[in-house]
């Protein structure tokens, strides 16, 4: 049995866990675009960098602001993968962060409590 390990979002390497979430062309646009939206600059390459980084942002609110919306890129990049793979349905990078801001505005302004994100 042959099985193409070549990620289906960039198509220039092999997905493993750091490429997907970490180097992928198609994840760093996302982390891009949400972390200017969210006024956060993701500089990680794997899940202990991602770590340190988590520990570094000053302030509970805003470390549960980035949490969220990591966790949310994750969760939208994997779909999208998923969506591609299982349905042959390619979500676009601007699909993928409308989908993780309404997701994040929504869960963050309740767990706060207060329009935190707009």
């Amino acid at each position: 049995m042959n099985i193409d390990t070549t990620c289906v979002l960039c198509k220039n390497a092999i997905e493993d866990r750091d490429h997907l979430f970490y180097e992928c062309r198609f994840t760093k646009e996302v982390l891009t675009h949400i972390g200017q939206w969210i006024n956060h600059r993701f500089l990680v390459g794997n899940g202990e960098e991602w770590q340190k980084e988590y520990w570094r942002i000053k302030g509970r609110k805003r470390r549960q602001v980035v949490a969220a919306a990591f966790a949310a890129i994750c969760y939208t990049v994997w779909r999208a993968r998923n969506k591609w793979i299982k349905l042959q349905e390619e979500i676009s990078i601007e699909d993928c962060c409308m989908f993780i801001r309404y997701q994040l505005k929504t869960y963050i302004n309740v767990k706060l409590k207060s329009n935190y994100l707009s």
